[in-house]
């Protein structure tokens, strides 16, 4: 669909959403990936899922071989789970998704077909949009921002957001009275600076800080970020008032924290504007303890992780 799904609280006041990121699959999805994305979905029982990039594992070179229907086959398969449920799932893109040679324009075209998939065009980039959830009165309540946070690199490393992209942020923002979150690939380089929280891969983030946290602190109606990227991080920190939150990768072609895969759960509740509650829903608890390919499972977990290659990606502060 292109154009937006009207969203609403339940009778029961709660609105859920079900955050997943870095399925990262090529052409042929694992089983434990698709078993994995069932469970979160029957045990979850979402209004809304949030895809937050890199659906595709686009330098698996079966996509240069396959080609775009190759592709749009995978899209098809990671994304109907959701479609059976008839549950609309809101995308937008990581560093990876590109590098299968199809532009995430044409991608989100794609998502756009099917009957739930949300992926607007609104001109800043491809899976950059809003959603508004609706109290039972009809009035608005929650707003949701889904952002590009790019694919480029700058002198090695990743690049911030685009600048039309934090334009669009910046003066969609400017105005916003609403409670409202946001959903991005890539960490802000604030979440370096997170306290107190377990970090189980180093913080990778753009080197190049170009102010998307100040446009978040400067509305003062944020309530948290959420994004993916580094596939074993899962905490959730706080800086200056804005929830800094990861969900662990869903995907079991990458690598990743084994059988700690999981979907992260975010209730909103219509009588408690501006808060919400989090749950973290793993493979191991809502599938099995152990996956099918033990020796895979261990490489996973003991498998070095994307280590930074500058020092000043790490900070004493993350830890």
């Amino acid at each position: 669909m292109n154009k937006k799904p009207y969203l609403q609280f339940r009778k029961d006041g709660t609105f859920r959403i079900l955050h997943i990121t870095d399925l990262q699959e090529s052409i042929y999805p694992r089983k434990d990936t698709i078993r994995l994305l069932c469970a979160l979905l029957n045990n979850t029982r979402p209004d809304l899922m949030i895809m937050t990039g890199d659906q595709l594992k686009g330098y698996s070179p079966w996509f240069r071989l396959a080609g775009k229907s190759g592709v749009q086959n995978t899209i098809k398969m990671l994304t109907d789970p959701m479609e059976r449920r008839r549950i609309p799932y809101a995308v937008t893109f990581g560093n990876h998704d590109i590098q299968c040679g199809i532009s995430n324009e044409e991608q989100a075209e794609w998502y756009r077909q099917q009957p739930y998939g949300v992926c607007p065009k609104e001109g800043a980039a491809a899976g950059t949009f809003d959603l508004t959830v609706h109290r039972n009165d009809g009035h608005e309540a929650l707003r949701l921002y889904l952002i590009d946070s790019g694919n480029i690199t700058e002198h090695g490393q990743y690049a911030p957001p685009a600048d039309e992209v934090l334009g669009w942020l910046r003066e969609r923002l400017a105005g916003e009275k609403l409670p409202s979150m946001l959903f991005q690939h890539i960490p802000l380089p604030e979440y370096r600076k997170c306290r107190h929280v377990i970090v189980h891969e180093p913080v990778c983030v753009p080197n190049r800080n170009a102010g998307e946290f100040d446009i978040l602190r400067a509305n003062g109606k944020v309530m948290a970020v959420f994004c993916g990227h580094d596939h074993k991080n899962d905490f959730v920190g706080q800086i200056d008032g804005i929830d800094l939150g990861y969900t662990p990768s869903c995907g079991f072609a990458c690598y990743g924290p084994g059988v700690n895969r999981g979907g992260r759960l975010l209730t909103f509740h219509e009588n408690k504007p501006g808060t919400y509650e989090t749950e973290l829903f793993r493979y191991c608890d809502i599938v099995a303890a152990h996956t099918e390919n033990r020796l895979k499972e261990y490489w996973d977990t003991h498998i070095p992780t994307c280590w930074p290659g500058r020092d000043e990606y790490i900070s004493e502060e993350s830890f």
